[in-house]
């Protein structure tokens, strides 16, 4: 790698970024660069959206942990293999809650766990291509949790309702 910080221009091709969709025409980086040109190292690459990741890449593709800061505060980290969010990744929302959840290949399979904004559990289940489906729980502010199965993201069927006593809590 060459010790080069100079920002470069470049095409892109259409990106899946988990949970979003984004078309990102020119990008520029800065950090290491490969003989060609590409982010080689860790690197801040900006998007034209002006989303930017900060992580290390190997020749032009994320490998290893990283973060994207999107145009609207939101943000996703985690660990990429060959350019895709693999295993656990925490997206924040804009307004502060999170979303904990494993990925495979970019998107959203399996476990997940997502928080509101003070840290309270809200949702908990499976994910199956970014959206919820399979045994899910989903926990109300007023203390009551249904339990139910998804299928594609939508409740076809609530298995129970539950409500919980302040001073149970």
């Amino acid at each position: 790698p060459t010790s080069d910080s100079t920002s470069i221009i470049c095409d892109c091709t259409p990106v899946l970024i988990s949970l979003l969709f984004c078309l990102f025409v020119f990008v520029f980086a800065s950090g290491l660069l490969d003989d060609d040109g590409l982010p080689h190292g860790f690197c801040t690459v900006t998007y034209s959206s002006t989303d930017r990741f900060e992580g290390n890449f190997v020749h032009g593709e994320k490998n290893g942990r990283g973060k994207f800061f999107f145009f609207d505060g939101s943000t996703l980290e985690g660990y990429y293999v060959d350019d895709a969010l693999q295993g656990q990744g925490l997206y924040t929302y804009e307004d502060g809650g999170v979303l904990h959840g494993t990925h495979v290949d970019g998107e959203l399979n399996g476990p997940a766990q997502e928080y509101d904004i003070d840290g309270r559990l809200i949702f908990k289940g499976q994910y199956k291509d970014n959206i919820r489906h399979g045994m899910c729980w989903i926990y109300y502010p007023n203390s009551a949790v249904s339990s139910g199965k998804f299928i594609s993201n939508s409740l076809a069927s609530i298995v129970r309702m539950e409500y919980r006593m302040k001073s149970d809590l």
